[in-house]
């Protein structure tokens, strides 16, 4: 590996920084601005447990940069700039990696363990960038309003996953240059019937008369509580940006997609709801606890006031006795508390002090892995 003349001792923040087979391995590395880290060839440069925040410029090359470690405290890439891959590994085996800043991958993001928190940044693919290996195990999310994005030129494609971001593409058009976005922020329609937590736009340069196709690829962990067999694709477009119901014409629960054909153009934003019409489709929820065993559940969770400076008070409005526990978590996905909550028929009260926490954006839910219910919190 080969470093710029301004020298690597100069931002290496603690300089903790060592040769290993492989790689080097680092405790921690801070570009200062106006600095340079150039990788000549196909170097691998391993961060075990040790965070990369650039304030300079990468030139990678053929390089690969592996995320790893055991530890479960916080490891974040990013910084002030944009900070650019070649291949980049998130193999972390005790907690996720978070973005602090925009990230470019030019040529594999590889998900092995653990997830990417997007942490309301940019994950851009470009012309060339692509995912592999994102599963139940591993996968690129977030709680806010980050995206990934991937950049193609689409002549009649059949089937394309620009970047394998995860929507397959076909059409009998050319295309011209298409831009897809991924977002991870759950949408709704107008009635409040929420969707996954997912959702695509596509922006080609053509877009007229495509008799174009969709596959809308999706995670388990994205479903919050909807049922499967019941997806339908919507879209969001229009004079008044209102959505749209589309169907299905295919659906498959076992690969998780939903294929819709016949589309005329393309649409601002496409995501999949439990409704044809606007309505929830009735579904069946079980609850932890519930004195009704393989009855349904319906529950509302409220927080007021919101922003709150130190109490908030939690409402939890349930159709059934049940037991539910509820987690605070951090903007970074971490869990920082476990409240156990006991809800009679009706609404049930609980007051949380919060005033332990910076300030910043916090979020509530219940269930678990995938919430039933979440709710976001400010702190001031």
């Amino acid at each position: 590996m080969k470093i710029h003349a301004v020298a690597v001792w100069a931002f290496l923040l603690p300089a903790m920084a060592a040769w290993q087979p492989g790689g080097l391995r680092a405790q921690g590395i801070t570009m200062r601005p106006v600095t340079y880290m150039i990788m000549n060839g196909a170097p691998v440069l391993v961060l075990n447990d040790a965070s990369l925040l650039s304030n300079g410029l990468v030139a990678p090359d053929n390089s690969t940069v592996i995320v790893t470690g055991v530890h479960s405290g916080r490891t974040v890439i990013g910084g002030t700039g944009t900070l650019l891959f070649n291949n980049l590994t998130v193999n972390k085996s005790a907690s996720d990696v978070f973005l602090s800043g925009t990230v470019t991958v030019t040529g594999t993001l590889a998900m092995v363990s653990h997830n990417l928190q997007l942490n309301n940044h940019t994950l851009n693919l470009g012309g060339t960038g692509s995912i592999s290996g994102e599963g139940s195990q591993s996968y690129i999310t977030d709680f806010g309003t980050g995206t990934i994005t991937a950049t193609r030129v689409l002549s009649a494609p059949h089937a394309v996953n620009p970047g394998n971001i995860g929507v397959e593409i076909s059409s009998s058009q050319h295309l011209g240059t298409v831009t897809v976005t991924r977002g991870e922020a759950q949408q709704a329609l107008p009635t409040g019937v929420p969707g996954i937590g997912r959702y695509f736009a596509i922006s080609p340069t053509v877009n007229s008369n495509l008799n174009a196709s969709i596959r809308f690829h999706y995670l388990d962990a994205e479903l919050d509580r909807s049922v499967e067999s019941s997806l339908y694709l919507w879209s969001l477009g229009g004079k008044f940006a209102v959505w749209s119901y589309l169907g299905e014409d295919s659906i498959n629960t076992t690969a998780n997609w939903v294929l819709k054909t016949g589309i005329p153009s393309f649409s601002t934003r496409y995501s999949l709801f439990n409704s044809s019409n606007g309505t929830a489709i009735a579904r069946t929820i079980p609850v932890s606890g519930s004195s009704f065993p393989g009855s349904s559940a319906a529950i509302v969770l409220k927080g007021y006031p919101n922003p709150v400076h130190n109490t908030v008070t939690l409402t939890m409005n349930s159709d059934h006795e049940a037991d539910y526990t509820l987690s605070l978590y951090d903007q970074w996905g971490n869990i920082l508390q476990s409240r156990e909550l006991h809800c009679a028929v009706g609404t049930t009260t609980l007051q949380w002090d919060i005033s332990r926490y910076p300030a910043g954006i916090y979020h509530i839910s219940t269930g678990g892995a995938q919430p039933l219910k979440r709710i976001t919190i400010i702190r001031q």
